[in-house]
């Protein structure tokens, strides 16, 4: 993930946990955005006790400067 930094100068500004255990194994999803916000990549990782594995899933740019949006007010479904 450092040759996003280097190369891309991207930095991971979201990340999210798709699985996470007890015993220190994890696998997750970061995405990565430029800080002008018109490039980023989409990174899944998988951790256990031995090694950490990263896969880019997606890379992509944005002219516009709309790699990444955040929405400030979800709205969730009610719970029924």
């Amino acid at each position: 993930m450092e040759m996003l930094a280097i190369e891309a100068q991207e930095t991971p500004v979201m990340l999210g946990y798709l699985k996470e255990s007890s015993d220190g194994e994890a696998e997750t999803i970061v995405y990565f955005v430029n800080e002008e916000r018109t490039t980023s990549t989409i990174v899944v990782t998988k951790k256990n006790k031995n090694r950490e594995e990263a896969c880019i899933i997606f890379s992509g740019k944005s002219p516009s400067g709309m790699a990444i949006s955040i929405n400030p007010s979800p709205q969730f479904p009610a719970k029924t």
